[in-house]
């Protein structure tokens, strides 16, 4: 069995649209910025090929080359990404980002309950992005604004949850 398991699920007007990927994932770290790549094994519980471009094609070049490989690894990861957004960061910590205190300001949030995830007690924060620039954008360039769930241990501000956003 391979590394990550997600299951994400956009809500429609017309219905839901949900699948489930199974998929190795890394955190890479860049200065400051850290960058979470994923390489889908299976979708659906079906085997997926292989990219051309995996992990190991970044671990032994130049910077120009590792920029390139995560970008043809990002490319190849949003052939997975439900609905019509332009995204690259479609990852298990792509809503870890609303936490970010560079980002907080375009969100607001404000808790929804309580709820206990594998025994622990967690607050639900609901957030909603509230102007552009986005961190989503869709097929033509144009700015999505996100929304979601993050669940936290109030005590420590731990994020034990955080499903794909909206």
């Amino acid at each position: 069995m391979h590394g990550v398991v997600v299951i994400a699920r956009v809500d429609r007007v017309d219905g839901e649209e949900q699948q489930r990927t199974q998929a190795d994932f890394l955190i890479l770290v860049l200065g400051k910025d850290r960058i979470g790549l994923r390489i889908v094994n299976r979708l659906n519980g079906v085997t997926v090929k292989p990219p051309v471009n995996g992990f190991d094609s970044m671990m032994d070049g130049s910077p120009e080359k590792i920029r390139q490989s995560i970008s043809a690894i990002q490319n190849e990861s949003s052939r997975y990404n439900i609905g019509a957004v332009l995204r690259k960061i479609n990852v298990p910590t792509f809503a870890l980002k609303v936490a970010r205190e560079a980002e907080i300001d375009r969100f607001s949030i404000k808790k929804n309950g309580s709820d206990k995830i594998s025994g622990i007690e967690t607050w639900e924060l609901k957030f909603q992005e509230k102007r552009s620039p986005t961190l989503v954008h869709g097929g033509l360039g144009e700015s999505l604004l996100s929304s979601g769930s993050l669940w936290i241990e109030p005590g420590t501000g731990r994020i034990l949850a955080a499903p794909a956003s909206q």
